[in-house]
This record gives structure tokens, C-alpha cells and sequence, in this order.
């Protein structure tokens, strides 16, 4: 069915102000071609479906629903997320999209996909996110193909509640960040192979960290060749470091320990090229 103009309230929370678009559904399937939506908080042109076993589904959205879309310049406010996903409420950026979207919201994964938030963050490539609506157990496959991260607009950024994220004041000190390449993994066990530029220098991060029975096994390389560690750490006595490092460090995983990182030991073999003083 051609659909030239559709408006509705629901009584979760989320209005539609207008829809118009080619609308299919039956028992199986929910599909909108050449949609656009106007919300309270969103503006999206898309080709969107939905497809689940039978209705009662979508009374479990979150991992019973298989999401395709194609999303064209959109904005997208979170708070209309969140009237379907309680979990999140409390998130309430505007959030611009383009690219393509396979999956159900607990497993899915963003093709060719770039999002820009904030006045300056965006980034670009391919991405897969599993259990994102349970913060502890999230996991992750990300792309970076391009980026750029702002610690303002991180810090600024709403997390579910309400909450957002303070940052130590020598991460402030690093600037915009800009990210190249692939992390993995979940929380403990992540794997990064990635180009860090920072407002203080460039750097090479490769490292993982898998369990171990009760500790995290830690290792990989980090590297730099023009690093200012005396503007991060605000000694004027020092200058430029250029090095390749090796890390080798286990830390205490053990359930009664939930700061296992501040029992992190190890070894550290480092080749200094350059040290300016």
C-alpha cells in the first residue's frame, strides 16, 4: 500500500508526526520503502524491515526482530529509541546516519556506515554490536575507516539514566582523537589493532587481552615516532619521545577483585629512538 501521510501516538511514549512511503505488512513480515518519517525527534529517509517468525515477536523486538534498512542522511534522536527499549531511556542525542543496517538491535551489524554527534565527533566504516542494551556485556567488532572523537562531545554525550562520562583530565589533554583501523572483543578480552592520532602525537596500538582463568593475559606492541609526552603530562622539561614498546602483564580477574586493572603487573622492553629534554 502506498501510504501518502500517516500520524499516531503511542502510549510508550513514541509520536509519529508524519509517514509517508510503499507500507507491507503481514505475520511475518513489516516492511516501508522510500519512507520518510518525521517524529518528535527524528527525521529519517529509508528503506525499512522488519522480519520475525509470527507476531509475538515483536512483543521481543530486541533479539526476535531481524532489522534490515538502508539508510539515506538522516537524523535520528534516541529518545525515540527509547521509548521501545526501556534499558536506554535517559539517552537523548541527535544522532546523523547514513549506511546500511542488518540485524536485531542485540546483534547487528552497520555497513558502510558513517554517524556524526556531537559538534565535531563522527566516524565511518564498518561495525558489529552484540548486547547493547545490557552495558556490561557488551561485545564488539569495529572498523574504523576514518574518525574523529571529540572529548567534548564524549563527555557531553548522555548514557542511559542520564549519565554521562568524565574523563581523567590527561585524556582531556590528548585532544581530538582520530582512530584508523580494527578493535574486538568484550570486556575483559579486547583486541586492537589500531592508528591513534591525538592532539599530542601519533601512535600504534597493537594489543589484546584474553581471560585466563582467574587473571587477564595482556600483550602486543604499542609504538610512536613524535609523541609530546611533556605537553600530556605538562612538564616543560620534556619534549618529544619517539619509541617501540612491548608489553607483557597479567591483572587479577578474580570476582572479588572489580578493579582488576589497578592489580595489572608485568614487563615492559622499550626501545627509545628519540628523547627530547
Amino acid at each position: 500500500a502506498l501510504i501518502k501521510q500517516i500520524a499516531f501516538d503511542q502510549y510508550f511514549g513514541f509520536k509519529l508526526l508524519k509517514g509517508e512511503g510503499d507500507f507491507q505488512i503481514n505475520n511475518h513480515l513489516l516492511r516501508f520503502k522510500d519512507c520518510r518519517l518525521l517524529t518528535e525527534h527524528s527525521n529519517l529517509d529509508l528503506d525499512l524491515r522488519f522480519d520475525y517468525s509470527d507476531w509475538d515477536r515483536l512483543g521481543d523486538f530486541l533479539d526476535s526482530v531481524y532489522i534490515t534498512a538502508d539508510i539515506r542522511p538522516s537524523e535520528f534522536g534516541m529518545e525515540d529509541a527509547a521509548a521501545y527499549a526501556g534499558a536506554i531511556r535517559g539517552m537523548d542525542e541527535l544522532i546523523q546516519l547514513e549506511g546500511g543496517v542488518n540485524g536485531c538491535v542485540n546483534n547487528m551489524t552497520l555497513c558502510d556506515f558513517t554517524c556524526h554527534l556531537g559538534e565535531k565527533s563522527f566516524f565511518a566504516g564498518n561495525f558489529t554490536l552484540k548486547n547493547i542494551t545490557d552495558i556490561n556485556n557488551v561485545e564488539w567488532n569495529l572498523i574504523f575507516d576514518e574518525s574523529n572523537f571529540c572529548l567534548h562531545d564524549i563527555e557531553r554525550f548522555t548514557l542511559p539514566q542520564g549519565k554521562t562520562i568524565t574523563l581523567p583530565k590527561i585524556v582531556k589533554r590528548l585532544g581530538d582523537i582520530q582512530l584508523y583501523g580494527s578493535t574486538s572483543g568484550y570486556l575483559p578480552a579486547i583486541s586492537t589493532d589500531l592508528d591513534i592520532h591525538t592532539g599530542v602525537g601519533k601512535l600504534y596500538a597493537g594489543l589484546s587481552s584474553s581471560e585466563n582463568y582467574n587473571n587477564i593475559d595482556i600483550g602486543g606492541s604499542i609504538s610512536s615516532s613524535n609523541f609530546n609526552l611533556g605537553k600530556l603530562i605538562q612538564n616543560n622539561d620534556l619534549g618529544i619521545v619517539s619509541f617501540d614498546m612491548d608489553v607483557d602483564a597479567e591483572s587479577d580477574l578474580r570476582d572479588d577483585n572489580p578493579d582488576y586493572l589497578a592489580t595489572t603487573k608485568g614487563s615492559i622492553q622499550s626501545h627509545i629512538k628519540r628523547f627530547d629534554i
